[in-house]
């Protein structure tokens, strides 16, 4: 009896303990809920502003003058990002080490020495008053509702013990440039080609070269250099980077299309786009129509941007896909023996620039560091420390290290109202280069490639150059009247999917990073041969798990089972459930699950053994997002060269001395393994496998990913979710081979407008508007998303007023 009441007491004291924990636990990281109606009075407004929210918390802000537009939009943004503002603004100022310690010192060290801190400020010194003053206003906005808040931080201030940055217009500026930085798909491979040239030569390099007609050089140059170190080490930075970012994954793109009234029901343009990021929460993008002074434009930007990045007008829509433009280059530099601060260029020993930057780390701690420049840009690998005494020194220029008005171009983007203002407002584009898709009222559509192009030798190379001669520096851009471009097609659309939009006989080199034509096919298949659509037919384009990459090699790998004497079971049901498959990632396919592993097992048996001999980390760098950093577009490319007839010594496993395989050889070696692989991860049954149990998607918080007891706690992940698609179907669902099938990257919003009612426009986030966990607005598109729906939006001033029932008013104290 008394055992029982002294347990029975220990039970109690717990529960009460456990109560009062949880208590105090919810004190300390309570924030006030985020009002969406009444009244708010703020110093800094001129006159009142009305803020129409919808059912999702999307703000429709209207003010009678650009400077309470932007001020107010800066406050609203505050409130629901935070979090995002303050990690961005440290991000762009390489200030990372001074909130999360000094693990982030390498990153902050990276971005000081890509620029991206100097030439945001020199962008400010630059702007045109009237763009200055949207991003003061804007900056002053955020930093209101910073002081308001005081202590009153949402729950990631308090974890890490950290306060909120106050904005200043070089973040903004400065976070155009990192965007652009993540973006760049290109430095990726030229150190991965350039370790390969130096182990094994031009001739089998050259072999891995994306397929496609006239893009491989006859040879690539004697590199002699050992880049490895420099350029493992630097691509773990890169990727802790792209994980506050967004974008670590291997295939970011996007895919836009426009069709004009001659293709759709209602005799008007529909305009769709779908970016392609990193899965990330909260969402990559914020949500928002800005009406006032001579604004009215709707749309999505990044936190911490004032202006509409994507969206529409009331005259005009545009969209973007990524360009996969080669803007970059590497320099072996060749340094002087007695003065490690001199380069040798065209037969002498020049100067570098040399200058400081502090970083502070949080504690208090204080790190000099310095940055040793050439003409043509920073050295790179003085990043690490492993890597800065090395003899092979790489230099690199970027596009994105000069000043450009981008920030001018957008904000007269927002506010075109035909053909020829859009193209005066891209024209001063340039890192990362885009495909811009555009319509409007008048029933015009029409394309442009834009972006600084660098015009030099050697830039089809994607090696390493050599930095001692002036034979391959830029010699300019190319001239943006000679970009290519259509206006008003006969076809009746355009798209764009990342896919090679340059014309073959193009006079300069752009690229040779072109993703597979895969989406692109599949969107042109769709639209064709239709004169009907409507944006419901849009909706399920934007949805549809079909691979043409796929459905092709599918064919091609049951080939070399024609007449096969089958032993086992599960063998013979898989090359069955791929001869009778159309490509179709949905979840519940059992065939996207075999391909998908088939082709796992594909690139490791035609690369990985040649590879490991190069480095440990290059494998993973080639197929994609696994750990290292890499580029799905050249790998998929190359192999399906092999399909197609290429050949290739990568083919041949060279650890079977007295055999050389064929692709036959590899592709049934490779099926036996995947099917072992699933039988393994899934069970022998295959009424067990579909691709869903494997493709799984989280919306990964950068707190909430690194501390599992912090997600349980406050939930901040959003996930786990079975998804379909890959990275060759419309709807895109990029994955990793390190954790089987992790999906990585995927539309970060879909959007669609319909100019036969602009109050029609379809628009679907990831997850939410808001950036709080206990926040309605955290999470609640995330079902919607996920199940392919939408949100209709509303533009028109009056059906907004009319139909939108929360309201908040903000007047000047």
């Amino acid at each position: 009896m008394k055992i029982h009441f002294k347990l029975n007491k220990v039970i109690i004291f717990i529960l009460i303990a456990s109560f009062f924990f949880i208590l105090i636990i919810n004190f300390y990281f309570y924030s006030p809920k985020i009002k969406y109606d009444g009244v708010i009075k703020l110093s800094g407004l001129s006159n009142k502003v009305e803020v129409h929210f919808d059912n999702f918390g999307s703000p429709h802000i209207f003010a009678k003058n650009n400077e309470d537009l932007f001020f107010t939009a800066g406050y609203i943004m505050a409130r629901e990002r935070l979090f995002q503002l303050t990690i961005n603004a440290a991000a762009t100022e390489g200030r990372l080490s001074e909130l999360l310690g000094k693990k982030s010192i390498d990153i902050d060290k990276f971005i000081h020495t890509w620029g991206i801190p100097k030439v945001a400020k020199e962008m400010i010194n630059t702007l045109d008053d009237d763009s200055k003053k949207v991003l003061d206003n804007f900056c002053s906005g955020v930093n209101s509702y910073i002081k308001e808040i005081g202590s009153k931080l949402p729950i990631e201030f308090k974890i890490l013990q950290i306060k909120p940055i106050e904005w200043k217009p070089y973040h903004i500026s400065g976070f155009s440039k990192l965007m652009a930085y993540s973006l760049s798909q290109s430095w990726y491979p030229e150190m991965l080609f350039g370790k390969v040239a130096s182990i094994f030569g031009s001739k089998k390099t050259l072999e891995l070269w994306p397929y496609f007609p006239n893009e491989k050089p006859e040879k690539l140059p004697d590199l002699v250099f050992d880049n490895l170190d420099f350029w493992e080490n630097i691509s773990k930075i890169d990727k802790k980077l792209r994980n506050f970012l967004g974008t670590d994954a291997g295939h970011l793109g996007s895919n836009s299309w426009v069709v004009n009234g001659s293709k759709t029901i209602s005799g008007k343009p529909i305009l769709a786009n779908d970016p392609h990021l990193g899965m990330i929460q909260p969402s990559t993008w914020y949500e928002m129509h800005l009406n006032g002074g001579d604004f009215n434009v709707s749309g999505i930007t990044f936190p911490g941007i004032p202006f509409i990045i994507i969206g529409q007008n009331e005259n005009t829509a545009w969209g973007f896909t990524n360009l996969m433009s080669d803007d970059l280059d590497f320099y072996n530099e060749k340094i002087n023996p007695k003065n490690e601060n001199q380069y040798f260029f065209d037969g002498k020993f020049k100067d570098m620039n040399i200058r400081y930057e502090k970083i502070k780390i949080k504690g208090g701690k204080e790190e000099l560091i310095q940055i040793r420049e050439t003409h043509r840009g920073p050295i790179i690998s003085d990043i690490h420390p492993m890597t800065k005494n090395s003899n092979d020194v790489f230099s690199f220029r970027w596009v994105g290290n000069q000043y450009w008005n981008e920030i001018e171009s957008f904000i007269k983007l927002n506010k075109m109202n035909n053909w020829s203002e859009f193209s005066d407002a891209v024209s001063g584009m340039s890192s990362p280069a885009q495909n811009i898709i555009y319509a409007d009222k008048d029933g015009n559509i029409g394309w442009r490639a834009v972006g600084k192009i660098p015009i030099r030798k050697g830039g089809n190379l994607l090696v390493p150059l050599s930095g001692e001669t002036s034979e391959y520096d830029w010699k300019g851009y190319i001239p943006f009247d000679e970009m290519p471009y259509e206006y008003n097609p006969k076809s009746g659309f355009i798209i764009t999917a990342n896919n090679k939009t340059i014309p073959n006989n193009y006079n300069y080199y752009v690229s040779s990073l072109w993703h597979n034509s895969s989406r692109f096919d599949r969107i042109k298949e769709l639209i064709n041969n239709r004169f009907d659509l409507t944006t419901n037919d849009m909706k399920i384009m934007q949805n549809d798990y079909i691979s043409p990459f796929a459905r092709k090699l599918s064919k091609q790998i049951i080939t070399p089972f024609e007449n096969y004497n089958f032993q086992n079971d599960n063998i013979k049901y898989s090359i069955q459930k791929l001869s009778n498959w159309n490509g179709n990632f949905a979840p519940n396919s059992k065939s996207a699950l075999i391909f998908s592993t088939i082709m796992m097992k594909m690139l490791k048996n035609i690369y990985l053994d040649e590879m490991k001999i190069v480095g440990e980390e290059v494998f993973n760098s080639w197929i994609g997002p696994v750990g290292g950093r890499g580029n799905w577009a050249i790998c998929l490319r190359n192999l399906e060269g092999l399909f197609d007839g290429e050949y290739s010594s990568w083919i041949d496993d060279i650890s079977t001395l007295d055999i050389q395989e064929n692709l036959d050889d590899i592709i049934i070696k490779s099926v036996y393994e995947a099917v072992f692989d699933i039988e393994k991860n899934l069970g022998s049954s295959p009424i067990n496998w579909w691709w869903g149990r494997l493709h799984v998607l989280t919306f990964r918080h950068s707190i909430g990913n690194e501390i599992k007891i912090l997600d349980r706690l406050f939930k901040l992940n959003i996930g786990p979710f079975e998804t379909g698609g890959s990275s060759t179907t419309i709807n895109n669902g990029e994955y990793s081979f390190s954790n089987p099938f992790n999906q990585v990257s995927g539309a970060s919003f879909r959007r669609i407008v319909d100019f036969s009612n602009l109050d029609s426009t379809l628009f679907i986030l990831t997850s939410g508007q808001s950036g709080n966990p206990k926040s309605l607005h955290y999470n609640d598109q995330t079902d919607l998303y996920l199940n392919g729906q939408y949100r209709s939006i509303l533009f028109n001033e009056n059906s907004i007023k009319s139909n939108l029932n929360k309201k908040l008013l903000f007047q000047s104290k």
